[in-house]
């Protein structure tokens, strides 16, 4: 029964690519997503075809030429079959036989991070922490990158999750420390601004503030308008996550008056974005929702498709993040809430997942079930907005979930 049920969709899916069968979608991202998500269906339905779709799925992502992009959907795959919470032992092994092949480092260590957070969300702290400790490992291999730093803080959020906050503050601190070597102030409060709100929800606010006070220092340094809107917004968010919100609201204030000198549509998006998230985090969703409609109107004066789709991806991936986050926390309601700032439906559904989950595995089996079922209304809108292909990569899992194709 649950197997017509994949094999209806999968059959829907193929003929919106005018395919007879997979091995006709030239497109081998896409026929990477298509098989993985078939392979997990059968996984959890005990179909035998369940491991052929699963090689053909990382056949399919061996032969996309660009590292980074190979990288990426071999991530996808890992954590997509992590997500599950009807696995059995034998499909969990593959999970890191796949991270083992992902040849990007920033992408391996977030694959590893990500399932670590599922294995977390799942009640497994014991095997969380083991794939936090071969992060630690992989962490040498960003040294001097870029985003150094911001990964370091990711996974030293991770340890929070798991308890372990003198794990989590040296990473915390670690972050802190990378800061002193970048010449562009930008970068430099931006950093400060993170590892403060971070310290401050492990309760050291002393060094939180004292990270803050410093990032503060450094504004007078940016000459750019954009740039100094962008670093006054991280800095309010900061003071908003341990409750200084007259000060956040000071900051948010100046933003708004900035934000009128940028003409660049795709910028000032980006811009009315972060204030909206800010203002979010503090609990005026009203505002929030009335600066969204300003991220909008600013994203439909973007002529060059290419740049628009990048700018939407870049904002709805910040809300997709700040979501999850609060599902960590156990702030359920309000994660699944500002879901609906997200107009992308793929990025829409799988975050409604990940909260469902986390909301599950807290005990909470209903609400659960009915943000899952949020999540499936979310799928079915990726159809209507674009095509079955990707409708079909959410609507499985999702459907899996909540037991409906059983």
């Amino acid at each position: 029964m649950v197997c017509d049920k994949i094999d209806h969709i999968l059959e829907c899916v193929l003929k919106t690519t005018n395919a007879i069968s997979i091995d006709e979608i030239t497109d081998y991202k896409l026929r990477a997503v298509i098989m993985a998500n078939t392979a997990l269906g059968q996984m959890i339905a005990k179909d035998p075809r369940a491991n052929n779709n699963l090689i053909g799925a990382l056949d399919a992502a061996e032969k996309i030429s660009d590292i980074r992009q190979k990288s990426t959907i071999l991530r996808q795959i890992a954590v997509s079959l992590a997500t599950s919470q009807r696995l059995d032992q034998n499909y969990e092994t593959k999970i890191f036989d796949i991270i083992k092949t992902i040849q990007h480092p920033i992408d391996k260590i977030r694959a590893l991070m990500e399932v670590a957070s599922v294995k977390q969300s799942l009640g497994h702290n014991e095997e969380a922490q083991k794939i936090l400790s071969v992060v630690m490992e992989n962490l040498k291999d960003i040294e001097g990158r870029p985003d150094e730093a911001w990964l370091i803080m990711e996974a030293g959020t991770y340890w929070r999750l798991l308890n372990n906050k003198d794990m989590a503050k040296k990473l915390f601190l670690r972050a802190l420390h990378l800061e002193r070597n970048l010449t562009d102030p930008l970068g430099r409060i931006l950093i400060l601004s993170e590892a403060s709100r971070r310290l401050s929800l492990l309760g050291d606010q002393s060094q939180a503030e004292e990270s803050l006070n410093k990032a503060t220092a450094l504004l007078s340094l940016i000459e750019s308008d954009g740039e100094k809107i962008l670093a006054e917004n991280t800095i309010a968010l900061a003071y908003a996550a341990y409750g200084k919100t007259s000060i956040s609201i000071d900051f948010l204030t100046k933003a708004f008056q900035e934000i009128k000198g940028i003409s660049e549509p795709a910028f000032r998006a980006r811009l009315f974005s972060n204030i909206a998230l800010v203002q979010w985090r503090m609990g005026d969703v009203v505002e929030a929702t009335k600066t969204m409609a300003a991220v909008k109107r600013d994203l439909n004066l973007i002529s060059n498709e290419s740049d628009r789709v990048w700018a939407e991806q870049d904002i709805y991936d910040g809300w997709a993040t700040s979501a999850v986050e609060l599902s960590m926390e156990n702030r359920f309601l309000e994660a699944a809430d500002m879901t609906d700032m997200i107009e992308d439906p793929i990025k829409k559904s799988w975050t409604e997942r990940r909260i469902a989950i986390f909301m599950t595995q807290a005990g909470d089996q209903k609400g659960g079930q009915q943000i899952l079922f949020k999540s499936l209304m979310s799928a079915s809108h990726i159809a209507n907005k674009w095509d079955h292909q990707k409708a079909f990569s959410e609507i499985i899992p999702t459907a899996l979930e909540l037991g409906i194709t059983q």
